[in-house]
């Protein structure tokens, strides 16, 4: 997800998290691609449990680093996991601090921007809150951009939001090291 003004053919360097298809996910959810990595389990944290910003594990989490090439991704896998992994879920950016400090960073180039809307409806239960319709899968719609234009605005009824961004990141090479 693209929280900034990076556009196409900006250079980024991201902290990325890889989080996985849920089977659970929503009718509006935008499915995953494919992901081929090596996946090294990491130490945990020192601390169970962490203030919003602070690197933390929830139980029973397990915190992996992807690396596909000179991609790099934490995940907070459902168990120890080592070596080669096809999964299926998207890269998200990640800022808040919800990695171990030094994660290391992916560089890459944006190759395309999509920006996705979806339907707001009242909440059900809560005055003044709004929720994702829940229209059947495929109605959630995207469009190309350049760059993301906004974020959700409020409204007094059912409204659409662009609420997502997907981007294509080509990622740069690493440098060859002596031995390749």
């Amino acid at each position: 997800m693209l929280r900034d003004a990076s556009g196409v053919g900006d250079q980024v360097d991201w902290t990325l998290v890889f989080v996985a298809d849920d089977a659970d996910a929503g009718p509006d959810d935008v499915a995953g691609s494919s992901l081929a990595a090596t996946a090294t389990p990491l130490a945990p944290p020192p601390e169970p449990a962490g203030e919003l910003g602070v690197f933390a594990l929830d139980g029973g989490e397990h915190p992996t680093r992807l690396d596909a090439g000179s991609l790099h991704a934490f995940w907070r896998a459902p168990g120890t996991v080592q070596g080669p992994v096809r999964l299926t879920g998207r890269l998200v950016e990640e800022r808040h601090g919800a990695v171990p400090d030094g994660f290391r960073r992916t560089t890459g180039t944006v190759a395309g921007v999509q920006v996705v809307a979806r339907e707001y409806v009242p909440h059900h239960t809560e005055p003044q809150a709004f929720e994702a319709s829940g229209r059947p899968a495929g109605t959630a719609t995207s469009r190309a951009a350049r760059r993301p234009s906004g974020w959700p605005r409020t409204g007094s009824g059912p409204y659409w939001a662009e609420d997502g961004v997907l981007v294509d990141l080509v990622v740069a090479e690493e440098p060859a090291g002596p031995d390749s």
